[in-house]
């Protein structure tokens, strides 16, 4: 599904993960773009993060349930994404130079719709947060803090969000 945005030459496509969808050259294309993005987005929180690493992340995420993508792209080039389950986002990425203008809101938004609306009938979204734009970001969209916790890496705050 690609839907263009009006304002700009962006546009998103959505893309399901499954266990045997992963090997799929088009998802497996995807998938490493999205990982080259987290790994570049999240270098100062977790240094040690890979490519190889966040795909062995995926891949025990899709072990057990399908992974959800949204990709949104200028032109052909993927500026941002976010991954997530039935009842989690696990990650959300923005390319540096184009944070602070939208993007990272409609992903969440359309990753709260899909939810909403095709995936789950669970009550509630959850996601770990690390930094202050983050729990910004995720507060805007109605995530409330619910706990903090810590990684290896890094101090997360676990926020949640209705859905009815």
């Amino acid at each position: 599904m690609v839907q263009k945005n009006k304002n700009t030459n962006y546009s998103f496509t959505s893309y399901i993960i499954t266990k045997e969808l992963r090997n799929d050259p088009e998802i497996l294309s995807i998938t490493r773009s999205v990982a080259n993005l987290v790994v570049e987005s999240f270098v100062d929180i977790n240094p040690g993060l890979t490519v190889e690493s966040y795909l062995k992340h995926i891949d025990k995420i899709t072990d057990k349930q399908p992974l959800y993508t949204e990709v949104i792209k200028n032109g052909n080039k993927i500026i941002g994404a976010i991954v997530y389950t039935n009842d989690e986002i696990i990650d959300i990425a923005v390319k540096e130079n184009y944070r602070n203008q939208g993007c990272g809101k409609k992903l969440v938004e359309k990753a709260i719709y899909n939810i909403k609306e095709t995936i789950s009938k669970q009550s509630k979204i959850k996601t770990k947060v690390f930094t202050p734009t983050g729990i910004r970001l995720f507060k805007a969209e109605g995530f409330v803090p619910n706990y903090y916790g810590s990684s290896e890496k890094s101090p997360y705050l676990v926020m949640e969000h209705e859905i009815s």
